[in-house]
């Protein structure tokens, strides 16, 4: 078999994308077993979705990549369940099961924001997207208004507002 050098990528194809703000529509969703801890117990069941990611304009794919949603006590992973289920405005009141949304969410589209997890310099693993957790409201509807990326972000601060005698009523 013969291979042209040519068409052969010259960028990794698992490199990361750009921190900004993407299009997301949840391509997948199952229940996961956490995997044991250093004692050896089993951490608590997660769900991982599959998110197909675009630019805000749906024009540029930008790959998949994986978030998980857990079980948890801690106030960001409370925060970031409420905000999935907002963006995706899911009609969820009172309990559910974790296990009961992966039957809901598939190919549902929201927007969401991501960064790039460095790894330790020790670490045998690669940089890699993750959702970002620290920066923003997490998740966001479709509908929300504005969809501004994080790269147009300071363009759109600094712009001036329009004189109110340009507006039409």
């Amino acid at each position: 078999m013969s291979v042209n050098f040519d068409s052969l990528p010259s960028d990794n194809p698992n490199g990361t994308i750009p921190k900004g703000r993407y299009h997301a529509t949840i391509k997948s969703a199952e229940m996961k077993q956490g995997k044991p801890d250093k004692d050896g117990n089993l951490k608590a069941p997660y769900l991982n979705a599959c998110l197909m990611l675009k630019t805000i304009d749906k024009n540029q794919g930008k790959g998949n990549m994986y978030d998980i949603i857990s079980e948890s006590e801690q106030p960001i992973a409370q925060y970031k369940l409420r905000r999935l289920v907002e963006a995706l405005e899911l009609p969820i009141t009172g309990k559910f099961e974790l296990k009961d949304l992966c039957k809901i969410i598939v190919g549902k589209e929201m927007l969401v924001d991501i960064t790039i997890d460095n790894p330790k310099e020790d670490s045998v693993y690669p940089a890699k997207n993750v959702v970002d957790v620290f920066s923003g409201a997490i998740y966001y509807s479709t509908t929300d208004t504005p969809a501004i990326n994080a790269e147009d972000a300071e363009d759109y601060v600094s712009a001036e507002p329009a004189a109110k005698d340009d507006v039409e009523y």
